[in-house]
């Protein structure tokens, strides 16, 4: 029989702890480059699917475009500065309120800019914003769940990371093996906004590091990146190992600016969704942490990397050649830019999405059917892929 105080303890121990239900549930869209999208009203507008960018700082962006749809007016100018060479002069509109579902964010200011023809949405939505809260982030589940910086409880497989938050930036340090005896440690911001590829370094720490020297192998992509302050010039490599923490990803995909950025930021580079969809993502602003904790992904092998050479872009039913390589598979299929996208793989234009396109073309072999369009003629190119890193 039981004694009360017993009985007391063998409750405590029978009854798990219970973890505190988030504040807010914010429901989100999970691209297929892992980036998450988010509904963000601006002064009761319909809702912006945004791009949920941890390396946003405190700032919403909104298309231009999409701004004057929804009737919104600049009411001032802004300098805004980003990856990218330029320093860009925006529209401001201050005092605006943000809803995401039931959280009412006010007195805000709003960048108006051009977001660029390639974004996968018109607004991005620095996550800064929510630095009051514990912001959780689920890519299995897509979902963004902010709580009380006080009742929250990390998961129990979840392991703390130190952070710091300069401009409201979360930022990590990262290990990098380059290649055997070629380690460095790198401060990388937590930025879920890049998707397809997990780490990018910049000009700066690349030209301090030597590490054109010191990695396997880097070749130039067909793409070309975008930042807030313009287009930003690549390299691609693969890195031997990442490590944050007890976790490591073999064989990552590495981008090397080879653009100097307008802004002077107080890291080294990026780490990006590609990185993190392995994990239930927690970044606690207030106690200056972040929590990883392994989740249906973890232990998935790294990126792919384009096979083909070649750039397109566009959207559905409108996709056409930006860019071949010289001496890439789509220069011998006899690709060159401009030529109209018809099919892929026996797939019509319009029943494509550029992240289709993009997995057919980033295979490192096999054959790729591309029929396209020039001038009056049309013709099938069969790609040859081949693996590049």
């Amino acid at each position: 029989m039981l004694t009360p105080r017993a009985a007391c303890l063998a409750l405590l121990i029978a009854v798990p702890a219970l973890t505190a239900a988030p504040r807010y549930s914010i429901e989100a869209k999970r691209l297929p480059d892992h980036t998450l999208l988010i509904p963000v009203r601006v002064n009761d507008s319909k809702p912006f699917w945004c791009t949920f960018d941890s390396g946003g700082s405190r700032g919403l962006a909104l298309d231009s475009s999409a701004a004057t749809d929804a009737g919104l007016r600049a009411t001032g100018t802004a300098r805004n500065a980003g990856e990218g060479p330029a320093v860009v002069v925006a529209g401001r509109l201050s005092g605006a309120t943000l809803a995401l579902g039931d959280l009412r964010l006010r007195d805000r200011d709003v960048i108006i800019r051009p977001i660029g023809s390639g974004a996968p949405s018109d607004c991005i939505f620095g996550a800064g914003i929510l630095d009051s809260f514990v912001v959780e982030v689920n890519y299995a589940a897509p979902a963004v769940r902010l709580y009380e910086p006080a009742e929250y409880q990390p998961g129990p497989r979840a392991v703390s990371v130190p952070i710091d938050i300069p401009y409201g930036n979360p930022v990590i340090s990262a290990r990098l093996v380059l290649q055997p005896g070629q380690t460095i440690t790198a401060r990388l911001v937590v930025d879920t906004a890049m998707g397809q590829w997990p780490i990018a370094i910049n000009r700066r720490f690349s030209d301090a590091q030597n590490l054109l020297s010191r990695i396997r192998k880097a070749v130039e992509p067909p793409f070309q990146a975008e930042g807030t302050g313009g287009a930003i010039g690549l390299l691609a490599s693969r890195a031997g190992s990442l490590s944050v923490a007890e976790f490591t990803v073999d064989n990552p995909v590495m981008m090397l600016f080879q653009t100097e950025s307008g802004g002077n930021f107080p890291w080294d580079g990026n780490l990006g969704s590609e990185f993190f969809r392995r994990f239930i993502l927690s970044i606690d602003y207030p106690n200056r942490r972040l929590f990883l904790e392994p989740d249906a992904e973890f232990g998935e092998p790294p990126s792919s990397y384009d096979g083909s050479g070649v750039l397109i872009r566009g959207t559905p039913g409108a996709f056409t050649v930006g860019r071949v390589l010289a001496e890439s598979p789509g220069a011998v299929a006899g690709l060159k830019a401009g030529d109209q996208v018809i099919a892929v793989d026996g797939i019509t234009s319009s029943d494509l999405t550029i992240f289709a396109i993009r997995s057919n073309l980033y295979r490192s072999s096999g054959k790729c059917l591309i029929r396209v369009r020039r001038g009056d003629t049309q013709f099938t190119a069969e790609l040859t892929l081949r693996r590049y890193l």
